[in-house]
């Protein structure tokens, strides 16, 4: 692999939101998750939670469902998330990095050739791996690149590596990292400490300092002990940056109805 062997090991600890812990989850007669799709009261085949899972624990039965769902190589999704550009039947980077990952590290080459094949027709953009069509989402990205590392494809890596240096400083809010250049969002806790984990772990693959150095400092936000101090900071870098028209936007997304969202 691109320095040297692959390690058994994910590159790191975190995995989406969409598989973590406190998401809710449940599991089909076969034994495939079944995730909480966001913004809806509905439960379903969600390719990132799928892929993740087999990354986790090498499970026979998601990465068969992985391998019985590829169409010439994508995860197709048959959900919405209506603040974004998007219609049914859409591929992402983010479950096709995730996808190159869980099957090349367990032996299906051919298969993740073609999930890298599909993720270089619908989500790369000649700049960066887009996480929903036309929207690029930093920790989407960097998972996609982790793939693409798995695969061991050295030009398409060093490409990718290359453009992500130069967009960090849209991510950068200071102290805070933004989710993504869509609206700019801030990060929320959760993902912040995924951006966080995922340089290191570039730094530890690349040996390029640019990536600890966004790590370090973004790891400065625990210096803030007292959670009012830290909202007050945070609301002033938001300020600063201009990206607080954006929460009226953030509102809406929480007052989403399941009417509101397309159902699978």
């Amino acid at each position: 692999m691109i320095g040297g062997m692959m390690k058994s090991k994910y590159h790191i600890d975190i995995l989406p939101f969409s598989i973590h812990k406190k998401h809710p989850m449940k599991f089909d007669e076969n034994g495939v998750i079944l995730s909480k799709i966001p913004y809806t009261q509905e439960y379903g085949y969600h390719g990132t939670s799928i892929a993740s899972y087999v990354i986790q624990t090498g499970d026979e039965s998601n990465l068969q469902w992985l391998l019985d769902n590829m169409k010439n190589g994508a995860i197709y999704h048959n959900f919405v998330f209506p603040f974004y550009p998007m219609k049914k039947g859409w591929v992402g980077g983010l479950a096709q990095g995730l996808l190159i990952s869980a099957l090349i590290r367990n032996n299906y080459e051919r298969e993740a050739k073609k999930a890298l094949n599909a993720l270089k027709k619908y989500c790369y953009n000649g700049q960066s791996i887009e996480e929903y069509p036309d929207v690029e989402i930093l920790n989407g990205w960097i998972y996609a690149i982790f793939g693409i590392y798995d695969i061991d494809d050295t030009t398409f890596f060093e490409e990718n590596i290359l453009n992500l240096k130069k967009k960090l400083n849209h991510y950068d809010l200071g102290y805070w990292s933004k989710y993504d250049t869509f609206d700019g969002f801030p990060s929320s806790l959760f993902y912040h400490k995924v951006h966080i984990e995922q340089l290191n772990a570039l730094y530890k693959i690349t040996k390029d300092t640019t990536f600890k150095s966004y790590s370090d400092k973004w790891s400065n936000f625990s210096n803030f002990t007292i959670k009012k101090n830290m909202l007050k900071k945070n609301y002033m870098i938001i300020r600063k940056h201009g990206v607080l028209g954006t929460y009226e936007r953030y509102k809406k997304r929480k007052q989403w109805k399941e009417e509101d969202s397309s159902s699978l």
